[in-house]
């Protein structure tokens, strides 16, 4: 990420990052994102957490259940001023820091990013599971698995 930010013009105002593993995103949420970029710095698209949350120790013991009021699921696209994005990367690097997304970066720098409502639609492709959902909001083939054909 970090090459591909020193590639562009400096001058940019806003960058937007997007897992191409996520294609079902909606233009509005894009437009959305960039426009919260704008106004604070930094916004992502996130969804809140629905679910129980638990808290498990190595062996699969459950050790606590989470509060899930204040927890959202993280989504791309992440949006951010330029000079901003770019500063979260060169200190993550000197630091030797390596997040799991972007937004990480910013936040280790004391920034606020903003998160605003995404959409379940706008799932993460990373396992076959994954892969027939997508397949099934295309309507390429039925779902395999435990409950498809």
């Amino acid at each position: 990420m970090y090459n591909g930010l020193k590639a562009i013009d400096q001058k940019t105002d806003t960058v937007v990052i997007h897992d191409g593993v996520r294609p079902f995103i909606h233009p509005e949420d894009l437009t959305a994102c960039i426009l919260g970029a704008k106004d604070f710095g930094a916004c992502i698209l996130g969804i809140p957490v629905s679910d129980t949350l638990k808290r498990v120790n190595k062996s699969g013991i459950i050790e606590s259940t989470l509060f899930r009021e204040n927890i959202w699921l993280a989504q791309t696209p992440q949006a951010f001023r330029y000079g901003l994005i770019v500063k979260a990367h060169e200190t993550a690097r000197r630091d030797g820091y390596s997040g799991t997304d972007d937004a990480s970066l910013v936040e280790r720098l004391g920034k606020d990013v903003k998160i605003i409502n995404g959409s379940k639609f706008n799932i993460k492709i990373t396992t076959q599971e994954d892969l027939d959902v997508a397949r099934a909001m295309f309507g390429i083939e039925a779902i395999s698995g435990p409950f498809g054909e």
